[in-house]
């Protein structure tokens, strides 16, 4: 959710926390008063001096940037792309049966130097490797082939997540935004649940580049259910307005069993991860019924996720990447494992490593402590006092309108 490439916004950068919202403790920009967005918005509440997000926008040329801004020509046809910002207006989808998937999924990314099917009840494999990105044709016909492919028994859930690098997530609504045949060619394969492409909201950008992201994974999440397939919806969000949307639009479709969250980039950053971790348990108490949580990083808080939902399954991606270095994992203690780099011949096949590592590291997240909480020193004189008005309708609003 940081990179960027680089024919986007091309001025330096404010320090990420200063983008950071906080509608509890900040008054809203004076500039989103009046924003005709701020209904679908909800404003921003940041440290950093912006007059409304706008001041977000750095283009030199906004010919070459692709964000979703006002300031760029292709603005419009952006809006039209999606068909608005609401999320109301996604289609419904029916309700499917959720797979009973294991606790811990070991994640397989591709199968160099192993020869045997790893023997799972689960694995997860990349959504973009599914598919050419530059012509959107499938590389398999079948669920046998994908599990020979991976070297996965035959017989396990097979979960593909789409969480990836932007130009791969910006593939999936190439080639399958509402393309139904090229989605039903994908049912084929036996898919037991799909993660929805996590198209990415930049907390240094206009806003508007944030709600079509969202709308994105809404359709992306509408289009996969509708052609019979289940999908974890993807709830990445940028403010605390945009947990509240996604919680609207969860309780108002039962057919979402399922959402997944990745911190394994911007949401992971050591200081904001708590927020997210917040707003994912009231999103749970929220909602309205059980849900299943398909996680990706943050494992020091899957146990206090797990009292919120119904059912976290954790997507390991620690064991693949162990084995790929050579690392030999031996389980220490509750949530500890130390990790020892063995050598080994370049060739030197990987199976047995591989299935030691994962058997290893779902030991190590089933009993992960909760993270201590450390108060840092002298944080008490720093701390931003809360705005008068703390529910996102800051006290000088009612005088601008009149």
């Amino acid at each position: 959710m940081n990179a960027r490439r680089p024919h986007e916004p091309t001025r330096d950068f404010l320090p990420q926390s200063n983008t950071w919202d906080d509608a509890e403790n900040r008054s809203m920009a004076l500039g989103c008063a009046s924003c005709v967005w701020r209904e679908r918005c909800g404003g921003i509440h940041v440290p950093a001096q912006a007059y409304n997000c706008l001041s977000f926008c750095s283009c030199a040329d906004p010919a070459k940037c692709d964000m979703v801004c006002p300031n760029n020509s292709t603005f419009k046809q952006r809006l039209r792309e999606v068909g608005g910002l609401a999320l109301d207006d996604v289609p419904r989808a029916k309700k499917l049966r959720l797979a009973n998937l294991p606790d811990v999924i070991p994640y397989i990314q591709h199968n160099s130097l192993r020869e045997r099917a790893l023997q799972v009840p689960a694995a997860a494999i990349p959504l973009f490797h599914l598919y050419n990105k530059q012509t959107g044709e499938l590389h398999f016909q079948t669920r046998d082939q994908i599990a020979a492919h991976f070297r996965i028994d035959p017989a396990a859930d097979l979960v593909a997540t789409g969480v990836d690098r932007d130009p791969k997530v910006e593939s999936w609504w190439e080639w399958f935004s509402g393309d139904t045949a090229r989605l039903a060619s994908l049912r084929q394969l036996g898919i037991s649940l799909i993660t929805v492409p996590n198209f990415s909201l930049f907390t240094n950008v206009p806003r508007l580049d944030n709600l079509h992201a969202m709308k994105r994974i809404a359709l992306s999440w509408s289009g996969i259910m509708r052609n019979g397939m289940h999908a974890a919806l993807h709830v990445n969000a940028r403010t605390a307005f945009d947990y509240d949307r996604w919680v609207a639009f969860i309780r108002a479709r039962s057919e979402v069993q399922a959402i997944a969250f990745e911190f394994g980039t911007g949401c992971g950053h050591g200081s904001r991860i708590e927020w997210h971790v917040r707003k994912l348990c009231e999103l749970a108490d929220q909602a309205g019924r059980p849900l299943t949580l398909v996680l990706r990083g943050g494992l020091s808080h899957a146990r206090r996720l797990r009292s919120k939902f119904s059912h976290v399954v954790v997507i390991d991606t620690a064991s693949f990447r162990r084995t790929v270095n050579r690392q030999f994992g031996t389980y220490v203690s509750p949530g500890k494992v130390h990790w020892a780099t063995q050598q080994m011949e370049p060739e030197a096949l990987l199976d047995d490593l591989f299935a030691h590592n994962v058997l290893v590291e779902a030991e190590r997240v089933r009993t992960l402590q909760p993270p201590k909480v450390k108060t840092p020193r002298g944080s008490s004189a720093h701390r931003a006092r809360p705005a008068s008005h703390t529910d996102r309708q800051p006290g000088q609003l009612p005088l601008l309108r009149e």
